[in-house]
């Protein structure tokens, strides 16, 4: 028998380690006259109580555990043995043993915000003279003729569902790229507000266009898993 991992995570549903997968085999087996024929299999906890016990039919070599008792329950935290007994189309039983640890931790975890011009209430414009601030598809055009200036600004946040201690790490950053001219200036600045949120803006004056691509912001924070 082989199984993955030895080490679940089941206490939280978030896809990480969640079950164990185990499949079991022989090399006694011969085509069909000795194929899988079924398997009896239990989950005894440290105290050697049965916590989770069945049979699979005909023909399988595979069980998922998800860290469950009977009832459906999650199991505490601790060291619990599967013991499986496949069969053969003989009748003879092969019984195998492993240990799988439940365990629960907290762990470190990274993600990111990006924002463009098809990300609703991110960001803020205004244009002074002959200047002009456009959204085209998912960009963000800048565009100044001999005109006072166009301006542009992203608010980041962190989003509402992410832990308390989630937090602005110092990879945040615009990307874009000048679309006209150089008889103007380009000014741009992306700074952290606070320990959730970003600002990100661009301005250009004169004669000038810079094409906004998007913001980015990545972030951290720690999880039970």
């Amino acid at each position: 028998m082989k199984f993955t991992p030895t080490t679940i995570y089941p206490q939280v549903r978030d896809g990480y380690k969640d079950y164990v997968n185990l499949y079991w085999y022989s090399d006694d087996y011969d085509g069909d006259e000795n194929a899988p024929y079924g398997a009896d299999y239990t989950v005894t906890n440290s105290d050697g109580e049965v916590v989770f016990a069945g049979h699979v039919g005909t023909d399988k070599t595979y069980l998922r555990w998800r860290g469950v008792d009977d009832s459906g329950g999650k199991v505490p935290v601790g060291v619990y043995t599967v013991t499986l007994t496949a069969y053969d189309a003989g009748g003879d039983g092969h019984v195998l043993t492993r240990e799988v640890t439940v365990a629960t931790g907290e762990v470190l975890k990274r993600d990111r915000v990006v924002a463009n011009a098809d990300t609703p209430g991110r960001y803020r414009a205004a244009a002074r003279g002959n200047c002009d601030v456009r959204s085209e598809s998912t960009d963000v055009l800048l565009a100044c003729w001999d005109g006072k200036f166009a301006m542009v600004t992203f608010t980041l946040n962190i989003p509402a569902k992410r832990p308390d201690n989630a937090q602005v790490t110092k990879k945040y950053f615009m990307y874009g790229k000048r679309e006209c001219c150089r008889r103007g200036t380009l000014t741009k600045k992306v700074w952290k507000v606070d320990r959730d949120t970003i600002k990100a803006s661009m301005k250009v004056t004169g004669r000038c266009a810079y094409r906004i691509r998007g913001v980015v912001m990545h972030y951290t924070y720690t999880t039970r898993i």
